[in-house]
């Protein structure tokens, strides 16, 4: 499978988290569903996501980055 890179999830995170496009990107499809119909719940796990992905505590779910 292919390695997901960092820098295009924080980009994808901090424009399209509200959708939860970011947790798709990262595999995570269950959270990414939630934040999508719930516009990242209500905007808190779209600004923790973010700090998450900035930091690299939030790794794709199949590992690393690459």
């Amino acid at each position: 499978m292919k390695k997901k890179s960092q820098l295009v999830a924080a980009i994808l995170s901090l424009c399209f988290g509200l959708v939860g496009l970011d947790r798709f990107y990262l595999g995570y499809k269950g959270i990414g569903f939630f934040k999508l119909f719930t516009l990242g719940g209500l905007g808190i796990l779209w600004v923790y996501d973010c700090k998450q992905i900035c930091s690299g505590d939030l790794k794709p779910k199949d590992g690393d980055y690459a």
